[in-house]
């Protein structure tokens, strides 16, 4: 571990680094010509740093700060002054999200909540869902494969999200599922029941809450397609459960543990494909004090009990052994392990005293044969911790000939998911081996051609019947117009108007069904401007005589090139502008008279017009026993000094620097 420390004198004249090679051992001092306000570390090379001085200068050093080069001047620092916002008003507090690719936030002016993206730290875009989505809250479930997964409040739910996809670029979001089960945490965090199967992409369990019902969804194409989970013709004795569609499926509680040692209630990884286990219950509906084990080894398509119990769950060496606790509030000294997919279990005493069971830990790798199990004997004694290593009961390391392939359907016994026919290879059953850190089990993959189930609706359609119907069609939404050119067409510009249709993200398909043929080129005519808004950059409609006012001016809709922007500040000042609104320079303007301004801007050109107003209280400056009843044309106030009884009476108006001085105290 290197280390670099910063030190300077009280007049921050002189500077010095001191370096350290040996973890803090020893430190070498190395005086420094400039004053170091940020070091900045590189995330893979430990000996390159970088210097950020508050003079606005960058300086780099590639042998962990012995020598300095300048690197660039003249760098400004986030502040109220230099920092331009793309959007009015005021960015709400924690809503700033960064996940893979996307970066997230909302503002809220006039109680109106809107929702912004940026990709590839790109400026921020609007995000654009359906024109009736009406949303109170929004949650990301997914960033990865270049698409975004959201989850929506509308105005009219209560304890249930809509589930939206976007395009690439995350602005343009199409429903996939209504309905989806949401509860609210004790400190405002909302959980909703959708779970990304890690292990094989595309694949997503979703309980969705309809009249008070909650069943179970399982989607193996990124949500174009749900289907419910087949129930096991038998239970974990052998017996028959009587459990037959459409009348009654498998379903599953889809919920985050609270200890973040345990598994929760539905287990995969990415290591062991396929591999899913969780608890839940046969029946119409999901109940909620049933936890029944389930398990699949073939991602979904076939389900087995194996418990009539909730257990935690561990997967050690890729999957190849599955360790189970019984999830109970009684001691426990027995867990259980299987290393053939949870067709056989085996117990095993971790300890001789029992012991109330916290949480289960692993080694790091996915290759690993050794957990931790960790707990407490009484409520008042400390924990007890328990290694737990199960190599010595595997003789050998697997071969070639120790491993079988299965190849990924869904539920209809289609092979081509997501564009590909993809197989996977797992030990055999009657192979008693380790897997090992070499494994993988990704084996081969086929591109496939393209049919209708590749594509999903585009923006602004939907899907005339829900869940599973490869006959249904996408139409355009009543709010929606096809042949529109879109919000930031140019004049002189072509667009394409949309067919209803767009392949799924990452689906590989080639060939084939092409549902996005046959676009329609239009021109991009010249449009009214329109969602014209002025706004005031910290929302502060009251300022003092002579104080900096920052309007920004922003427009939603309409051609901005051949627009003409009227802006009337109130006081005597009128201007014309052009590309206002895309150049995004705020007006800057200062007043001297206190009063009330009105501030208007017309936008308009031979199409239309729009126009917005907002209005500026001016506040004379204000000192103790000041009134608020400012003169007009005047920067004085009305001064009123205190008798003796503490009242306060006015008294004669004098300019600002005759005022008298107030004594502290």
């Amino acid at each position: 571990v290197k280390i670099i420390l910063v030190s300077s004198s009280h007049n921050d004249r002189d500077q010095s680094l001191f370096i350290s090679t040996d973890e803090g051992a020893t430190f070498q001092k190395q005086p420094i010509a400039f004053f170091v306000e940020t070091l900045l570390f590189h995330p893979k090379e430990e000996d390159k740093v970088l210097a950020y001085t508050k003079e606005g200068k960058i300086y780099v050093s590639v042998d962990l700060g012995k020598k300095w080069n300048l690197l660039q001047e003249r760098i400004q620092n986030c502040s109220d002054k230099t920092m331009t916002v793309p959007f009015a008003g005021s960015t709400d507090r924690d809503s700033l999200t960064v996940q893979d690719d996307y970066i997230f936030l909302q503002t809220t002016s006039a109680n109106r909540t809107k929702y912004y993206v940026s990709y590839r730290r790109n400026g921020f875009v609007q995000m654009k869902l359906p024109k009736y989505a009406l949303p109170k809250d929004l949650q990301i479930i997914s960033t990865d494969e270049n698409q975004v997964f959201v989850a929506v409040q509308e105005w009219y739910q209560t304890d249930t999200y809509n589930l939206y996809q976007s395009d690439p670029q995350g602005v343009y979001y199409s429903i996939l599922l209504e309905n989806v089960r949401s509860t609210k945490q004790p400190e405002e965090n909302v959980l909703i029941d959708i779970l990304e199967v890690r292990g094989v992409k595309g694949v997503f369990l979703a309980n969705q809450k309809i009249d008070g019902k909650v069943t179970t969804l399982i989607t193996y194409n990124k949500g174009r397609d749900w289907d419910f989970l087949t129930p096991p013709d038998i239970d974990m004795n052998g017996k028959p459960t009587n459990c037959k569609p459409p009348d009654c499926y498998l379903h599953l509680h889809l919920r985050w543990a609270d200890n973040p040692y345990v598994s929760g209630t539905v287990h995969t990884k990415d290591t062991a494909p396929g591999l899913i286990m969780g608890a839940g219950n046969l029946g119409s509906q999901l109940v909620e004090y049933k936890e029944e084990m389930y398990i699949t080894s073939d991602c979904g398509k076939t389900w087995r009990q194996v418990f009539e119990e909730e257990h935690h769950i561990l997967y050690l060496d890729h999957g190849g052994v599955i360790v189970a606790i019984k999830d109970t509030s009684i001691p426990l000294k027995i867990l259980k392990f299987s290393i053939d997919e949870g067709q056989t279990w085996s117990t095993h005493n971790f300890t001789s005293t029992s012991v109330f069971v916290d949480g289960l830990l692993s080694e790091p790798g996915d290759e690993t044969l050794v957990m931790t199990v960790f707990g407490h004997i009484s409520y008042r004694s400390d924990w007890e911790l328990v290694k737990v290593d199960f190599r010595p009961s595997f003789p050998r390391e697997c071969t070639d000939e120790d491993y079988e392939s299965w190849e990924l359907t869904n539920l209809q016994g289609d092979r081509c998911i997501m564009g590909q026919q993809r197989s996977f290879r797992k030990r055999k059953i009657s192979s008693w081996c380790i897997k090992g850190k070499s494994f993988t089990s990704a084996l081969t993959s086929k591109v496939c051609e393209c049919v209708n189930t590749d594509f999903l609706c585009d923006y602004g359609f939907e899907r005339s019947a829900p869940l599973q119907s490869e006959s249904s069609k996408c139409f355009a939404d009543f709010w929606f117009n096809p042949e529109a050119p879109p919000e930031d067409c140019v004049l002189g510009q072509a667009y394409t108007s949309s067919t209803g249709y767009r392949k799924v993200v990452s689906n590989v398909c080639e060939g084939g069904v092409d549902l996005q043929q046959n676009l329609a080129h239009h021109m991009c005519p010249l449009t009214a401007p329109k969602g014209l808004q002025i706004s005031i950059r910290g929302e502060s409609l009251a300022v003092r005589p002579g104080e900096d006012i920052t309007f920004i001016v922003q427009q939603e809709q309409g051609d901005v090139l051949s627009t003409k922007y009227q802006v009337d500040l109130g006081d005597g000042f009128k201007a014309i502008y052009v590309n206002l609104t895309m150049t995004g320079e705020p007006i800057r303007h200062r007043y001297e008279s206190p009063g009330i301004y009105r501030v208007s801007v017309k936008a308009e050109n031979v199409a239309g017009h729009d126009e917005a107003v907002v209005f500026v209280q001016v506040n004379c400056k204000s000192a103790p026993w000041f009134s608020p009843l400012c003169h007009s044309g005047k920067t004085s106030c009305d001064l009123r000094e205190p008798d003796d009884d503490g009242r306060a009476h006015p008294s004669p108006l004098r300019e600002p620097r005759d005022l008298p001085r107030v004594r502290q105290g």
